[in-house]
């Protein structure tokens, strides 16, 4: 899957939404060349507006998933469709070779007459809109969706099932049993105003991964974990499923009524106890949805500093009701964000490592680094204050008392004078960055900072900051020995 394909259909997508009315023909031409580019941004073989022998039909797209072959119909009305695009796709299908398949679209819905007819005539499979979105936001790919779908007919019968029904898991797995923490930990501390009591705690096997929690308006939690979200009442002790649908993460966000929105793979959805929609997508995974004071959704999604280095991006979407209605708003900032949070005054917060701004939520957003902007702050210290922070040698130094090896040498297989981003992980060398040194160029200590100390300009600019290895600070390298040694 292209991401950039799918943003670039969810454009189009409201663009064909916000079509006049009467350019119903139009649309439905725009419409065949949406899907056939859908099922291409997949990576399936597709072709639309095929004529048939002799001129005597035309097909609006035909595709094929594996050895398999569909021809598809496809209609966007304003009133659900009733039995005669059907019957002519029906009739198409008399004289297409055996073991076509045909599916037949509808945006706006069928009558009851079209699903009396497809119930006892399985040969022709229905597709609504919430099924189209699903695939153009990344919630499911074509092949699992038809493959959902035919697992589900083949055993009930009928020729259209809702997404909720494919989707949801039947057999979502045990869910844990909660107690009271007594003999656990009762406060963790935090941070400076921050701390944590444990209210209910489990001992089971972490068959689940919790990434997320969310309090209601009636005292239970919402639970995210990658299996789905549960839903926990913390005087009862009781959880219940209530939304099992592998692939969540993250808080969820509480909607109207029963309603909540919550991330799945690259897209956002909505549940509101009946049916499952796909709001938003083409989202980078571990995206973070967060909510605005108005009421607004977001979703705040990073691939790493911006800029011609690491070339990365930062964007705060606003979500709309549907697919298609996102807004992004790109942040330049040449730095990893951590966290991010919508304030009470709709201003976005964002927090790195080492420091933290608040920016007003604009078409294009920036944050320099102190002291150049006026926006951005130290982050505070992550450390209990009554406790001093632990001294960390350089390495050169634990090195020398003997406290760290001299070097992990690389693999056999690999130069040992390689650095690591040579092998594929790691932080690119910074240009004019000393060069690694073997294990054998290690006898000593001092010879080691010798060797990676910077010189001349480089050297009175950071004065006083060691150089460690493959260009790293001295501060990042210690951390690592810290860790690891």
């Amino acid at each position: 899957m292209n991401d950039g394909e799918l943003r670039d259909l969810l454009t189009r997508y409201q663009q064909l939404k916000d079509m006049p009315k009467g350019a119903e023909t139009h649309r439905g031409q725009r419409f065949n060349l949406f899907l056939r580019d859908l099922l291409r941004a997949w990576g399936l073989e597709a072709h639309s507006d095929q004529r048939g022998i002799r001129n005597r039909d035309e097909t609006d797209v035909g595709f094929s998933v594996g050895r398999a072959y569909y021809i598809l119909e496809a209609k966007w009305e304003r009133k659900p469709i009733n039995l005669d695009p059907v019957a002519k796709l029906y009739l198409r299908l008399k004289v297409r070779p055996p073991g076509t398949a045909a599916v037949l679209v509808s945006m706006s819905g069928f009558t009851k007459h079209v699903h009396e007819f497809t119930e006892y005539h399985p040969e022709i499979t229905l597709l609504d809109r919430t099924h189209i979105e699903a695939m153009l936001t990344g919630l499911v790919d074509p092949d699992q969706l038809l493959h959902l779908l035919f697992s589900w007919t083949s055993r009930r019968g009928g020729s259209h099932v809702p997404l909720e029904r494919l989707m949801l898991n039947p057999y979502p797995p045990e869910l844990p049993r909660w107690t009271d923490p007594s003999g656990k930990p009762g406060v963790s501390y935090l941070a400076d105003g921050v701390c944590a009591q444990a209210l209910l705690v489990t001992d089971e096997p972490p068959a689940l991964t919790f990434t997320g929690m969310t309090a209601t308006a009636y005292g239970a939690m919402l639970l995210t974990c990658d299996q789905g979200v549960m839903r926990l009442d913390p005087d009862t002790r009781k959880t219940n499923w209530e939304f099992p649908l592998s692939g969540c993460s993250g808080s969820a966000l509480l909607g109207s009524e029963a309603s909540f929105f919550t991330a799945c793979e690259s897209a956002v959805v909505r549940w509101d106890s009946r049916a499952l929609t796909a709001v938003a997508g083409a989202f980078k995974p571990h995206s973070q949805l967060l909510a605005g004071p108005d009421g607004e959704r977001w979703m705040f999604s990073t691939t790493g500093p911006t800029g011609r280095v690491w070339n990365g991006s930062h964007t705060l979407t606003r979500l709309g009701s549907r697919a298609g209605e996102e807004k992004p708003h790109p942040i330049e900032f040449g730095g990893q964000i951590r966290q991010a949070a919508i304030t009470g005054r709709n201003t976005l917060y964002i927090a790195s490592s080492y420091f933290a701004g608040e920016l007003d939520i604009t078409d294009e957003m920036r944050l320099d680094l102190p002291p150049d902007s006026d926006q951005a702050f130290q982050a505070a210290p992550r450390h209990r204050p009554d406790r001093p922070r632990r001294r960390v040698l350089p390495p050169a130094a634990r090195v020398g008392l003997g406290l760290a090896p001299p070097h992990r040498p690389h693999p056999s297989s690999a130069p040992a004078h390689r650095t690591t981003r040579e092998h594929g992980v790691g932080p690119p060398r910074r240009a004019g960055a000393p060069r690694p040194i073997a294990p054998e160029e290690a006898a000593s200590a001092s010879q080691w900072h010798r060797s990676a100390a910077p010189s001349g300009r480089r050297a009175r600019r950071s004065s006083g900051k060691h150089e460690a290895p493959g260009g790293c600070r001295g501060r990042w390298w210690s951390s690592v020995w810290k860790r690891g040694g």
